[in-house]
């Protein structure tokens, strides 16, 4: 625009070149709103500034005025630049106006607007500085309203915030106002007033708060306005902008909507599989495969109810991945001999009460399903080598366009969420095999308490179990190193990097040995299933921490003592002989044949993850180096569809988003949502009133008695300060924690199941485990003595706390 000052009843063309504040009270003029007198000063500095600031001030023809910024990049729907630039008020003389309109200019480059600018990531042009030269008000009230309340996820509510004469005091936060919230119809919900001031009467207050309503429909975005009442009660707007913290994330950004108060959840089973708080990548790739997979396995056996067949099985609190059981109920009443307690026990590892109502099925459809579910467990091979070979199907073209590789990674998470389908498939073969195993033994011989116990006893010392043999090759490799002689230098010279390098480079055979574990086992680690946890082959540094320990272990004289054979015959010869013993013995057989299956399908399941991290954090790099996001990290704290469009001119909106989720992750880290609740979940805090009684009971999962010090393990680090002979408490049986566990003298958690992968690997090498004991992390400090009982389920606590 050319020199000039204009009349804010200006066009829209006009209006664009004018900046965001001339562009807010513009449009609230074309909206019908009482806005005082302006004008807008879109000229550069020049030989004709003075004259036209006269001019503007002989039109208004008022005492004072103000001289408000006006920058091109103020007061926009991406950010707001508020207080960046500034405004000068109670101007009484053309002269001092001169003097406003020149330091507004001016503060365009100033630090403070520089620094903000730099910070949003503005790029290209910058921006221009125009000037509104507005009548003042002499206020009685003023003050702002949002018509979306700030934090409010519902976005049912308004806040309004009086205070009395002008409001550049509450605008700058010098001082505490009256705070009036309201409902979108108007209605007061509640007051405020710390300082018991005079307010706006009510039908005023309803007046600001539907007039800003009407503007926010028009404007089709929350706004956030400035309003003032002057001593003869005229209400003005004086401001308008855009909440540019509207879509900004939360807490609570990604949560479910609970629809009934019945729906139960719980935490179990999936909090298994990736506990705690996740990154936003991981909850948006990892749970649609887990939900994929668990529709593939209910509709292959009919177990989804049309009432229920939109509702999801995996759902979100605060970025906790949740099972939502309400769906995983609908085998109870589908398949024929499909109870709910079998159900229960195979994700919870026991029952509940007062379980939710579920249709029931015809007879007929009930045998039906069960034949097909019949058919999909009798697969649980082919699926297997199916899972083996996807695995193969996993290629990347390592393309160094980060837009284009980013593209060819998101079309090919369906092969991801094709491998969790099978794993769960196989995995849910397993709990039936389980299933059949007690229902087995029961009809067998009438006599014999089935329990967990039992179960967990059966279930121990299986041959082959993929997960279990890492701690085997560890062992192996620790083994070597003793007999070389070279366990010297390891424990003791050689720091983490030293070790690495001999391992990848020596011709030693302990070095071989080494390679062959990370070639087999290098994409297991600590919490596996989140996209930004590293596989053992990226940071080796937790196993070759394992590895000393192993090996000053075994240099102090002690050495790992086989387990012998599973007593199976033993077993058996405590049931009748003819069809009851082989039915058992084929059952059994079966059972502990699916658990090895079952490990080695999550191996591979893991395995094909793994490819898909490696190459998000080869393409995280690149989007790094070339300027796109500020750091490699910050790559998983954007959705899917986010990354789609990060390559957009202004991606700083979305960095704005994933760098706020990526401070909130931390506090979503620190709650602990309850086992299993019914309906809205509480953000559940540490307990205060912890049971600190001498003897805790939980689950029995792998027998044993031992006595020990406490060791608490949450992290890597804290795993890594394990010693021999402590027992080691964690929330859960992750199985990252499974090179430790040659380490432990036994282990307690905070929830788990006897089939959980932890669980198994602990029974391979006698690892006595009790699971169920809650808040154990909080309940026990590092050093207490304590003794568990994996038979009975019991932790005896021999110091004090």
């Amino acid at each position: 625009m050319d020199n000039s000052i204009k009349l804010l009843n200006i066009n829209d063309k006009e209006c664009m070149g004018a900046g965001g504040k001339a562009a807010g009270l513009h449009r609230l003029i074309q909206a019908s709103l009482n806005v005082p007198p302006a004008y807008v000063l879109t000229a550069d500095p020049g030989i004709t500034e003075a004259s036209l600031i006269r001019e503007a001030w002989n039109a208004l023809n008022s005492k004072t005025v103000a001289a408000r910024s006006s920058a091109s990049d103020e007061d926009g729907r991406n950010w707001s630049a508020a207080g960046q630039y500034e405004s000068i008020l109670d101007i009484d003389s053309v002269e001092m106006l001169i003097e406003a309109v020149e330091t507004c200019r001016a503060s365009l480059n100033n630090s403070r607007a520089s620094h903000y600018r730099e910070s949003h990531g503005a790029n290209g042009e910058g921006p221009r500085m125009n000037v509104v030269i507005q009548k003042m008000i002499a206020p009685r009230f003023a003050g702002v309203i949002f018509t979306d309340a700030p934090l409010n996820s519902g976005k049912d509510e308004m806040i309004l915030e009086s205070v009395q004469g002008g409001g550049e005091e509450l605008v700058s936060g010098r001082r505490a106002a009256v705070r009036i919230q309201l409902n979108k119809k108007g209605d007061i919900l509640s007051i405020d007033n710390p300082e018991t001031q005079e307010y706006p009467c009510v039908e005023m207050i309803r007046q600001i708060a539907g007039e800003a309503l009407l503007f926010a429909e028009k404007e089709n975005c929350p706004q956030d306005m400035e309003w003032c009442i002057d001593k003869e009660g005229i209400f003005y707007w004086l401001q308008s902008r855009p909440i540019t913290t509207e879509d900004l994330p939360s807490l609570k950004e990604f949560d479910y909507t609970v629809r009934s108060r019945d729906e139960i959840f719980t935490r179990c089973n999936i909090g298994e599989m990736i506990p705690g708080a996740v990154t936003p990548l991981t909850r948006d790739c990892f749970a649609p495969g887990i939900e994929h997979a668990m529709r593939v396995l209910y509709k292959s056996s009919g177990g989804i109810h049309k009432g229920n067949k939109d509702r999801p099985f995996v759902v979100s609190f605060s970025n906790h991945l949740i099972f939502n059981f309400t769906s995983i109920y609908g085998m109870a009443g589908r398949i024929a001999g499909a109870s709910k307690e079998n159900i229960e026990m195979n994700i919870l590892g026991k029952t509940i009460d007062d379980p939710l109502p579920h249709p029931v099925a015809p007879m007929p459809q009930q045998v039906f399903n069960a034949l097909k579910y019949f058919s999909t467990m009798g697969k649980h091979k082919k699926y297997l080598k199916q899972l083996s070979k996807l695995q193969d199907s996993v290629l990347f073209s390592k393309d160094s366009n980060p837009q284009r590789a980013i593209e060819e990674w998101i079309s090919k998470l369906p092969l991801m969420n094709k491998g969790y389908a099978l794993h769960m498939l196989i995995s849910a073969h397993s709990g039936f095999a389980n299933s059949l195993l007690t229902n087995i033994l029961k009809k067998s011989n009438p006599e014999l308490e089935v329990n967990d116990s039992l179960l967990s006893h059966l279930l121990s010392r299986v041959e082959g179990v993929e997960s279990a043999q890492a701690v085997a090759d560890l062992e192996t490799i620790c083994e070597e190193l003793y007999k070389s002689g070279g366990s010297r230098d390891f424990s003791s010279s050689w720091d983490d990097e030293a070790a690495r390098k001999w391992f990848e480079s020596s011709e030693e055979k302990a070095a071989e040995l080494y390679r062959a574990f990370i070639l087999r086992h290098g994409h297991r680690c600590i919490r596996e299933a989140e996209f930004r946890s590293r596989g053992w082959e990226e940071e080796p540094g937790q196993i070759i921490s394992n590895l000393r320990e192993m090996v000053k272990i075994r240099e102090a004289g002690a050495e790992k003592q086989k387990l012998p054979p599973f007593p199976l015959e033993n077993f058996l010869s405590g049931f009748p002989e003819g069809s009851a013993r082989k039915s058992a013995a084929w059952a059994l057989k079966k059972s502990r044949m699916a658990v090895r299956e079952r490990e080695m399908s999550k191996s591979h399941s893991i395995r094909i993850q793994y490819f898909f991290k490696r190459e998000i954090r080869r393409i995280a790099a690149l989007m790094s180096e070339a300027g796109i996001i500020p750091d490699e990290d910050l790559i998983y704290f954007f959705t899917q569809n986010e990354l789609k469009i990060l390559f957009t001119k202004n991606p700083q909106v979305l960095i704005k988003k994933a760098e706020i989720r990526r401070r909130l992750l931390k506090e979503q880290a620190l709650y602990e949502l309850p086992e299993i609740w019914r309906g809205e979940v509480l953000q559940a805090t540490v307990k205060e009133d912890l049971d600190t009684s001498k003897l805790l009971t939980g689950t029995p999962v792998s027998v044993g008695r031992i006595r020990g010090r406490v060791r608490i393990v949450k992290t890597a680090t804290d795993a890594s300060r394990l010693k021999q002979g402590e027992i080691m408490v964690a929330p859960l049986t992750d199985i990252g924690w499974t090179p430790f566990y040659s380490i432990a003298a036994g282990m307690i958690t905070e929830i788990g199941s006897a089939l959980s992968h932890g669980s198994v690997i602990a029974r391979e090498y006698g690892l006595p485990l009790v699971t169920n004991i809650n808040s154990a992390t909080q309940l026990f400090k590092d050093g207490t003595e304590i003794e568990i009982d994996g038979r009975e389920g019991t932790v005896r606590i021999l110091d004090a706390l």
